[in-house]
């Protein structure tokens, strides 16, 4: 019985998150904070896709997106977004950052 209440839950739509890959990159690709910190995004113009840049932060090169559709086709790429390491590691940066008001 247990087994049929978890399927259930499962098979529940889940709640949409307010934090879309167009926001995300926004707030990374845009952000002074970012910049404060060293990271910087640089959009891959060359490439004819829009959703690539290069990141480079701590001396380390990136060629990263924030769309999961773009990683899925290019896997070799970083996919910024939750439970990335870098993506963690920058957000927490900015945690740390005192309080601008």
């Amino acid at each position: 019985m247990e087994m049929e209440a978890d399927l259930a839950e499962i098979q529940k739509p889940m709640t949409p998150t307010p934090f879309t890959p167009e926001i995300i990159e926004q707030l990374f690709t845009c952000s002074a904070i970012m910049q404060e910190i060293g990271a910087i995004f640089i959009p891959q113009t060359a490439s004819s896709n829009p959703h690539l840049w290069q990141l480079t932060y701590k001396g380390q090169n990136y060629t990263v997106t924030f769309y999961p559709g773009v990683f899925e086709e290019m896997p070799s790429l970083r996919l910024m977004s939750f439970g990335d390491p870098l993506f963690e590691k920058l957000l927490a940066h900015v945690e740390t950052l005192p309080s601008m008001m």
